[in-house]
């Protein structure tokens, strides 16, 4: 999958399954065997970073810290992975918003994206951010990530600075909070 990472973040998906198989030192029917066409491929990668990902953003959310803590840390956790997981990140970014995107990989992320729409809802009931669309909020909060990410990835001297971060986070929570 690595070789197929590398070459669909270059190459788009248009890439072909001889030259995934030929990047990977493996017969094309080797690449056949494992995934029975360019679409599972693409599709598996997509869930197992997908997955990845969900599972680095919410591991440790205190139940005990406050709803602004939980966004803050969540919005931490899901930046410092893609900082970590550039290639990753940028596949899954391109993928969600391809219209490739199969049915059941749309169902995992709407079950992913729960545990944040209910914080969403929470926090509108409880009148800390302003009541509009959950997926509008959803969208706006990992078009932030996302484009967070984009800009340490290619500006390093700002990529370790807290106060950097924090400040990305607080224009976001500010432009939603009541």
């Amino acid at each position: 999958m690595n070789a197929a990472l590398k070459l669909i973040n270059n190459s788009g998906i248009a890439t072909s399954t001889a030259d995934i198989a030929k990047t990977a030192n493996v017969a094309n029917g080797t690449l056949f065997h494992y995934f029975p066409s360019k679409d599972e491929l693409i599709n598996t990668m997509f869930a197992e970073y997908k997955t990845e990902y969900f599972h680095a953003v919410t591991a440790n959310i205190d139940i005990e810290l406050s709803i602004k803590s939980k966004f803050r840390r969540l919005w931490l956790y899901a930046l410092e992975w893609a900082l970590n997981n550039p290639d990753k990140h940028r596949f899954v970014h391109y993928y969600y918003n391809s219209p490739h995107v199969s049915v059941a990989n749309q169902n995992l992320v709407d079950e992913q994206h729960q545990y944040l729409k209910k914080l969403f809802i929470l926090a509108i009931d409880k009148s800390i951010i302003k009541d509009i669309p959950i997926d509008y909020l959803l969208m706006l909060c990992l078009a932030n990530i996302s484009a967070s990410a984009d800009y340490l990835l290619t500006n390093e001297k700002l990529k370790n600075d807290h106060d950097f971060k924090e400040n990305c986070f607080e224009m976001l929570f500010n432009s939603i909070k009541y």
